[in-house]
């Protein structure tokens, strides 16, 4: 009688189980929880990963997708209790160090976006550091109300 209840928790318990993230190599850096809130129809996209640098600086100069026509980095402040958002066109990736992507901070926005992104799609990224090279990731994209578990962290 044991066994076949313990079968079944285990069986249970697979169920419920979700793989893990994907991580991306490109050298000594490394890019993880890389994900894509579903955007509100017609609206733009995101994007939000984490990248550790194992090696020497370097800078992620670039973000582009083929499913949208303008991808820009941007830095969030807040200032005189307003958020802003400013393009930046390069983002320092010190040696020894984390960098993340999150909500209200340094994010990835996406304009004239091709298809409509549901939970459970993948947008292609490619991510470019001026000394590492190109990288190709894949976003997952995610509900809203489940980015901080995609993320990893409890960003908001």
């Amino acid at each position: 009688m044991r066994r076949p209840l313990l079968a079944a928790l285990g069986l249970a318990a697979l169920v419920g189980c979700r793989p893990a993230p994907p991580v991306y190599h490109l050298g000594e850096i490394t890019i993880s929880h890389v994900v894509s809130p579903e955007p509100q129809r017609g609206g733009p996209g995101g994007a939000y990963f984490t990248i550790v640098n194992g090696g020497p600086d370097d800078t992620l100069v670039g973000v582009t997708s083929p499913d949208a026509d303008t991808v820009m980095m941007h830095e969030s402040e807040t200032s005189g209790g307003m958020m802003q958002m400013e393009m930046t066109a390069a983002v320092p990736i010190p040696a020894g160090d984390t960098v993340r992507f999150a909500p209200g901070q340094r994010h990835v926005m996406l304009t004239g976006l091709h298809r409509t992104l549901l939970p459970g799609d993948s947008l292609p990224l490619t991510l470019t550091f001026r000394g590492a090279g190109t990288v190709v990731v894949s976003a997952r994209v995610v509900a809203y109300a489940d980015l901080d578990a995609a993320l990893g962290t409890g960003s908001r």
